[in-house]
C-alpha cells in the first residue's frame, strides 16, 4: 500500500507535473532571455552572448518553483489517482498546468511593464489604483489583465497550454525514461543548479564571482517562488515597533529645538534647470583636510550662490540604495538587498516624476551600468525622458571601458551636448561618475599608469573627479546655462572597498560632501552644520524651485525647515552596520552585537568608543534603529496599501 502510494504520488503525479511545469518555465525563460537581450525597451540589457555565458545560473528558481507547484498538483490529484480516476486526475493536472503557465507569462509581462514580477507588490499597486507614478495600472484587476491580452501574449499562453498538456499526456514515456542512473544524474544536476541559484547567487550581491561580474538581470527569479515569498515576508514585522506605518520620527535623544532660521531661508525660489552630479565613493574627509584633493570643489564652496551641507550623511554605503533615498526621499530598506529587487514599482513619488509633471525634460545619464543591482527596474518607469548608461549611450561601444564603466569625460560630454540643445523647456539631469570607484583605475591614463598601492591610485581618482566637476562648470558657463541652472553636487557614499577594517559606517565611508549652487542662492556663500542626509536633497531642490513637496517624501525642505533630526544609515557586508548621527553623537551597531558610540565634537576620528559610559543613550539609539528596521521593512515591502491607508494622497 505504501509502495503504491509512493509510486503514484512521486512518479505518476509529482514527476510528470514537475516535468511539464519545468518545460513551460524553461520555454518562458528563453523568451525572457531573448527580450532582455534584444528589446530596445530594456535599458541596461546585455548581448545575448553574455546571457548564454552564464545561462546555467538562471534556472534554479524555476526548478524550485516547478517542484513546489508539482507537489501542490500531486496533492490535489492524489485522491482521484488512488481511486483509479485517471481521466479526472489528468484533467485537473492540465487545468492547473495551464493556469501556472499563464501566471508565469503574466509575471513576465509584469516585469516588462513595471520592472517587477507579478507578486504581492504588483497586486497591491493594481488594487490601489495607481502605478509606479507612471499610472501603468488601471485600478481593476480584470481591466489590468485584459490590457495584457495582446496577440503575442495570447499566443504564448496557448503555446504554454499545449506544451503542458502534451507533457502531462506523455506520462508513460517520461516515467519510462526517468529512472535508474539517468534519474540520479538528472536529479543531482538539477539539485546543484537549484542550490546555487536559490541559495548562493543572492549572496553574491549583483552577481560577482572572483571579481567577474555576472548580470542575470533578475532572470534567476522564479515567478511562483517570488509570488509566495512576497507574501511570506510581509508578515515579518513587529507592529508594536511602528507608531505610524507611513511616517517616521527622526527625533534625537536630546530633542533639540528647531533653529529659528532654516539653512536656506534667504533663498529665492525660481524655476530653473537642475543638474545633479554625484561623485562615486568619495567621502567628505577629502574636502575637509588641507591640502585638499579637490581644490575646485573647495573653491566652489566659497563662490557666491553656494550653500554647503557640512554635516551631510549618505543613507547607505551602496550606490543603488543611496540613490533610492535621494530620489524618493525615503529611508532605505534596512538590509543589504537593494530596493529595486524588493519592490521596483514602489509608488513613492520620485524627484524625476515630480519635475516631469512640472514640465521638465528629465534624464539620467551615467558612465556606469544600470543593470548593476537591477536598478534599471526602478528607473525605467520614473517618467525619465532619456536614460543612458554604458550599454546604450551612442558611441559608447567605441569608448575605453574600465572595470565599472566607460570614460567619464566622454559620457559627460554626451550629457552636456544633450542639455545644450534643450532650450524649449527646463531640464532635470542626473549624472553619476565612475571615477573614484575601486579599483581606482577609471580612465585609460590611470589604467596604463597604475601607482601600485590603492591609496595613491584613489587620491589620483579623487583629483580627477574634481577636474571633471570643473569641466562641467566650464561647459555650463560657455553655453550660457550656468546662470539658469541649480547645480547640486554630492557623493553617493564615501570610500570603503575593504578599508577601515571593513566597517562601512565609519565617517570616511558614510559622511559625504554636498553643496548646492544656483541663482536661487545668489549673494550667499554659506555653510550649515545642521545634520542632513540624502533624504533632504529632493525636498530642498523642490523648495528652491518653488514646487510643492509630495507628502511621500520624508526629508526636509531646508529652505523652510530647520528642525534637528537624526540621520540614519547602513553599510554593506562582510560586517553588517546600522547607525545614526545625532548632532555631535555617532552610534554604530555592528552585526547588532557590537555597540559603538562616539562624541564627534571631541573625537572626530572615532577612536574612543564611549558606549559603556552612556547606557541610556545607547539604549535609545538601539531602539531608534529597531524602529527604523520595522518601519522600512513594512513600508517598502507593502508601500501601496500603507500609502493608501495614510493621510498622504498622490
Amino acid at each position: 500500500m505504501i509502495d503504491d502510494f509512493k509510486r503514484i504520488f512521486f512518479k505518476k503525479l509529482w514527476l510528470v507535473n514537475f516535468g511539464a511545469a519545468f518545460a513551460a518555465l524553461i520555454a518562458i525563460k528563453f523568451i525572457r532571455v531573448g527580450v532582455s537581450a534584444f528589446s530596445s525597451d530594456t535599458v541596461g540589457s546585455q548581448p545575448l552572448s553574455e546571457y548564454l555565458k552564464f545561462l546555467f545560473m538562471i534556472f534554479g528558481g524555476d526548478i524550485l518553483g516547478a517542484a513546489l507547484f508539482a507537489a501542490i498538483v500531486a496533492i490535489l490529484c492524489l485522491p482521484f489517482a488512488l481511486k483509479g480516476m485517471k481521466k479526472t486526475s489528468t484533467t485537473i493536472s492540465i487545468i492547473l498546468q495551464a493556469l501556472h503557465g499563464t501566471f508565469a507569462i503574466f509575471s513576465f509581462v509584469c516585469i516588462l511593464e513595471m520592472g517587477g514580477p507579478l507578486n504581492k507588490q504588483a497586486i497591491d499597486l493594481t488594487l490601489m489604483g495607481t502605478g509606479s507614478g507612471a499610472a501603468l495600472w488601471g485600478g481593476e484587476v480584470a481591466k489590468t489583465i485584459a490590457g495584457y491580452m495582446t496577440i503575442g501574449n495570447t499566443l504564448m499562453i496557448l503555446t504554454t497550454i499545449a506544451l503542458t498538456t502534451a507533457a502531462v499526456l506523455w506520462e508513460k514515456h517520461l516515467y519510462g525514461w526517468f529512472k535508474g542512473r539517468r534519474a540520479a544524474v538528472v536529479a543531482v544536476v538539477l539539485g546543484l543548479e537549484m542550490i546555487f541559484t536559490v541559495a548562493i547567487l543572492p549572496f553574491l550581491h549583483s552577481g560577482e564571482i572572483n571579481k567577474i561580474r555576472i548580470y542575470t538581470n533578475g532572470l534567476e527569479k522564479s515567478a511562483l517562488v517570488d509570488f509566495v515569498w512576497s507574501y511570506l515576508r510581509s508578515d515579518r514585522v513587529d507592529p508594536n515597533l511602528i507608531e505610524d506605518p507611513f511616517n517616521f520620527s527622526f527625533d534625537g535623544l536630546d530633542k533639540v529645538e528647531a533653529d529659528k532660521v532654516a539653512p536656506l531661508a534667504r533663498a529665492i525660489p525660481q524655476k530653473t534647470n537642475v543638474l545633479m552630479i554625484s561623485f562615486e565613493s568619495i567621502g567628505a574627509v577629502y574636502m575637509e583636510r588641507d591640502p585638499t584633493e579637490m581644490p575646485f570643489f573647495r573653491s566652489l564652496q566659497k563662490m557666491p550662490g553656494t550653500q554647503t551641507l557640512a554635516e551631510h550623511y549618505s543613507a547607505w554605503s551602496l550606490t543603488t540604495k543611496a540613490l533610492f533615498s535621494i530620489f524618493c526621499s525615503e529611508l532605505p530598506y534596512p538590509e543589504y538587498t537593494p530596493e529595486p529587487l524588493i519592490n521596483p514599482g514602489i509608488p513613492c513619488k520620485s524627484l524625476f516624476e515630480v519635475l516631469h509633471d512640472n514640465g521638465y525634460f528629465t534624464t539620467f545619464i551615467t558612465s556606469q551600468d544600470l543593470a548593476y543591482d537591477r536598478q534599471i527596474r526602478f528607473y525605467k518607469h520614473r517618467k525619465l525622458d532619456l536614460i543612458w548608461d554604458l550599454k546604450n549611450m551612442p558611441g559608447a561601444e567605441n569608448v575605453w571601458h574600465s572595470t565599472w564603466g566607460i570614460d567619464d569625460k566622454y559620457a559627460i560630454d554626451k550629457m552636456l551636448d544633450v542639455l545644450e540643445k534643450k532650450r524649449d523647456k527646463p531640464f532635470f539631469a542626473f549624472y553619476i561618475m565612475t571615477m573614484g570607484h575601486h579599483p581606482f583605475l577609471s580612465s585609460k591614463e590611470h589604467a596604463d599608469n597604475p601607482l601600485g598601492d590603492r591609496v595613491p591610485n584613489h587620491m589620483r581618482e579623487i583629483r580627477a573627479a574634481d577636474e571633471l566637476l570643473k569641466g562641467i562648470f566650464e561647459r555650463l558657463k560657455k553655453s550660457g546655462q550656468i546662470d539658469n541652472t541649480l547645480v547640486v553636487v554630492f557623493s553617493d557614499h564615501g570610500t570603503g572597498h575593504g578599508r577601515y577594517l571593513g566597517r562601512s559606517a565609519w565617517q570616511p565611508v558614510i559622511k559625504v560632501p554636498a553643496l548646492m549652487h544656483g541663482p536661487q542662492l545668489k549673494g550667499e556663500a554659506g555653510s550649515t552644520n545642521l545634520v542632513t542626509s540624502h533624504l533632504d536633497i529632493a525636498p530642498t531642490v523642490l523648495g528652491l524651485l518653488g514646487i510643492p513637496v509630495p507628502c511621500t517624501m520624508k526629508g526636509r525642505n531646508l529652505r523652510t525647515e530647520a528642525d534637528h533630526r537624526i540621520a540614519l544609515f547602513g553599510g554593506r557586508p562582510p560586517k553588517w552596520h546600522l547607525g545614526l548621527a545625532d548632532e555631535n553623537w555617532k552610534f554604530i551597531w555592528e552585526d547588532k552585537s557590537i555597540e559603538m558610540l562616539f562624541d564627534l565634537s571631541i573625537d572626530p576620528g572615532e577612536l574612543n568608543n564611549v558606549a559603556g559610559e552612556h547606557p541610556d543613550r545607547v539604549k535609545y539609539y538601539k531602539k531608534k534603529i529597531n524602529e527604523w528596521g520595522a518601519f522600512s521593512t513594512n513600508l517598502i515591502e507593502n508601500y501601496a496599501p500603507v500609502l493608501k491607508a495614510s493621510k498622504c494622497s498622490l
